[in-house]
């Protein structure tokens, strides 16, 4: 993938109803690698990304 990882938010492995856990990621040399707890044990599976599209700061109050 190009473009700004630090927008995702959520990469998804999914093998037939259930979900694998990702565990964490590793960076190094401009390249990410995504740790899961697991690798699919069916032949097909969905990998899915989130990401935002339009991510702003912005202030927010908070008061006591």
């Amino acid at each position: 993938m190009t473009g700004d990882r630090s927008l995702i938010t959520e990469i998804a492995i999914e093998a037939g109803s259930k979900k694998i856990k990702q565990v964490g990621y590793q960076s190094m040399n401009n390249e990410t690698a995504y740790l899961f707890e697991t690798a699919p044990t069916t032949p097909e599976f969905t990998l899915s990304v989130s990401y935002f599209t339009d991510m702003k700061t912005a202030p927010v109050m908070i008061e006591k």
